[in-house]
């Protein structure tokens, strides 16, 4: 599965106050007194400047790091939903400071919140001194561009993206920046909102090491409501494996230290049994998935277990020595909860799989080779994304259509599992045809009122198309555009406003 390439960032603008100097005396300025301006002139007649020892944001870290000379800054994450404190400490003789335009003192945190946007200032001032203003910028020098197209009919939810794996955002409809954060050079995968049982709300985001088959290992990290972190999460030993890292496409967050989590395992595996033409050292990428409840594991299901997925896949399956063959990439879990059971898609095998909750047997496949649903060919779905059980008991599938000659679609069907049959079949949406078709990732989520927010993943086109878009009554009502090719979010998901 290609991803795309990562963007170079660029850092953000050093200004030296020396600059000045230097470009004055470069272009022949002259001293008030008429005469040359010259070094002992200069030192002898600027006034100090007075400057900050220290400055601090409780949001983030700041970039670049401190130091008194430099005045523009920006910050590894910043919200305007919550109250930022920010910290100065000067020593120069009888500075004052204002920070955010109010008096504070040095070294005592001043507390304010923020509009969307909104750049705030820390202000330096001594008898005799100059006074140095410290900019520190809402929106970051590397923050991803993009456009924003409104109507009156769109819905009120704000949503969650993380484009070009860069940034976690939340936005408003307005494409207002309400939260954000950076872990680079880390990948970021899988931003989301969850709600416990209680009614606790956390966030979650995959930080890891991209690679460029598709998969981005690392741990899953959890924030409160609040955006404090919690903890970082991975799959803990089991079986005959050590700890494995989580992997980027889908976590589950169930209560507190109560996960399901995947990681994707290379592994060197003998196929040659299964298949002549099949390597006896073959590279392997394995599905791992593990319910953790308090450090214990409750369940865990492993691909390796299951031969008959090697002959299932139908990309990236080469089973080489040289090759890394990552046959079925999992990419999302949904609980049924009419039996308390895992449903999980497998992108290259073009299946949906049911997986016993307590003895990790498979229950049933729908799709694929092993089809046990006769799908009809207006049914049949390839490389699906975001296979979701909807509070109605439908379950919804964002139909890629990759390899196939139809465009992407999103899906909704009534499934009577213990007959294995489709018993209500629909198309929620059809990508539009001058659109690029959908090859990658991807996420639909319906809403109130028959509305549906959909995510567009990306495509392996240089096309500029919606990274998101809600439709209504069959046509798009909104919509976000990434304004830099080959920069687009795993999902786009709406969120409970903040």
């Amino acid at each position: 599965m290609a991803f795309p390439a990562r963007i170079p960032l660029a850092l953000p603008l050093t200004l030296l106050l020396a600059g000045a100097i230097a470009a004055a005396c470069s272009s022949g300025a002259s001293h008030p007194s008429g005469g040359p301006v010259d070094a002992g002139d200069d030192a002898a007649d600027a006034a100090p400047a007075a400057t900050l020892d220290s400055l601090g944001v409780s949001t983030g870290i700041l970039r670049p790091s401190f130091d008194p000379n430099v005045t523009d800054y920006d910050v590894t994450s910043l919200n305007s939903v919550y109250p930022v404190s920010v910290t100065a400490a000067t020593s120069t003789a009888g500075a004052t400071m204002t920070i955010h335009g109010a008096v504070a003192q040095s070294g005592v945190a001043s507390t304010f919140t923020l509009m969307p946007k909104e750049d705030f200032s820390v202000v330096v001032t001594a008898p005799g001194s100059t006074s140095t203003t410290y900019t520190v910028h809402y929106v970051p020098s590397d923050f991803p561009p993009y456009a924003v197209t409104t109507s009156a009919s769109q819905g009120p939810e704000d949503f969650l993206v993380s484009p070009g794996g860069q940034y976690i955002l939340i936005l408003d409809r307005s494409g207002a920046p309400l939260y954000y954060r950076t872990f680079l050079p880390d990948d970021l995968e899988n931003f989301q909102q969850t709600t416990y049982p209680d009614g606790t709300v956390v966030y979650s985001v995959t930080v890891g090491v991209f690679n460029a088959s598709g998969w981005t290992l690392g741990v899953d990290h959890l924030m409160d409501d609040h955006f404090n972190d919690i903890g970082d999460y991975q799959l803990p030993a089991y079986a005959q494996h050590g700890i494995l890292p989580a992997e980027g496409h889908e976590t589950l967050w169930l209560g507190p230290e109560h996960y399901v989590a995947i990681s994707y395992v290379q592994r060197t595996l003998d196929l040659s049994g299964l298949n002549p033409a099949w390597s006896s050292t073959a590279q392997v990428m394995s599905c791992v998935m593990q319910e953790v409840d308090q450090g214990n594991v409750l369940v865990e299901w492993d691909s390796a277990n299951w031969p008959s997925l090697y002959s299932d896949s139908t990309y990236e399956n080469s089973f080489t020595s040289t090759d890394v063959s990552d046959y079925l990439h999992l990419n999302s879990i949904t609980i049924d909860p009419s039996d308390d059971n895992f449903i999980v898609s497998f992108r290259h095998t073009s299946s949906i799989v049911k997986i016993d909750r307590h003895t990790a047997q498979i229950l049933w496949t729908m799709g694929g080779k092993e089809d046990q649903f006769g799908l009809t060919p207006e049914q049949v779905f390839t490389f699906q994304h975001d296979v979701r059980i909807q509070p109605d008991g439908s379950l919804t599938v964002f139909d890629n259509g990759y390899t196939s000659p139809r465009q992407t679609r999103i899906l909704s069907m009534v499934l009577d599992q213990v007959n294995h049959a489709v018993t209500s079949f629909d198309v929620l949406y059809t990508k539009p045809s001058n659109e690029p078709q959908t090859g990658l990732m991807g996420s639909a989520t319906p809403l109130s009122n028959g509305r549906l927010f959909v995510g567009w993943g990306g495509w392996y086109t240089s096309d500029l198309e919606p990274a998101a878009t809600e439709i209504v009554g069959g046509m798009p009502v909104w919509s976000i555009e990434f304004q830099t090719v080959g920069v687009w979010s795993y999902r786009a998901l709406p969120i409970t406003p903040l």
